[in-house]
């Protein structure tokens, strides 16, 4: 009797074990599911605040640029008014009257068909026979 005793003191307490976790193991393989989901949100919402502050940081850098371009047409204005300038003449190149203008050289073309003027209008090509007719 002992042994069938124990034998049933065993079996329950594998009995127990095996069917499945406690209540406590529940709430805690739930509760680090959702730590696990609040951690990937966190890291996502920090990598968009992330690209946001780059994109801020960069735009703040464009408009310094621009207020800088500004400022410095502003002082080349204020330095043309000074010099009695408008600021379209400043812009306006001098043009020197010693200099001749550049003219582009012009090529003549010969009509095709004489004769001995192949290497002048096929070069590097290949010619084709005045003996085959076409069509054939």
């Amino acid at each position: 009797m002992k042994k069938v005793l124990s034998v049933l003191v065993i079996g329950g307490a594998l009995a127990v074990a095996a069917c499945g976790p406690s209540e406590a193991e529940k709430k805690a393989a739930e509760q680090k599911r959702l730590d696990s989901i609040a951690a990937v949100e966190k890291a996502k919402l920090d990598s968009i605040a992330a690209i946001a502050a780059e994109a801020a940081a960069k735009a703040a850098e464009a408009e310094a640029a621009a207020a800088a371009a500004q400022a410095e047409a502003d002082a080349a204005t204020a330095a043309a008014k000074k010099a009695g300038k408008k600021p379209a003449d400043m812009a306006k190149e001098p043009v020197k009257k010693d200099e001749a203008p550049v003219k582009k050289e012009e090529t003549k073309s010969e009509p095709l068909g004489k004769k001995g003027d192949a290497s002048k209008t096929n070069e590097g090509g290949t010619q084709s026979s005045p003996l085959k007719k076409k069509g054939n």
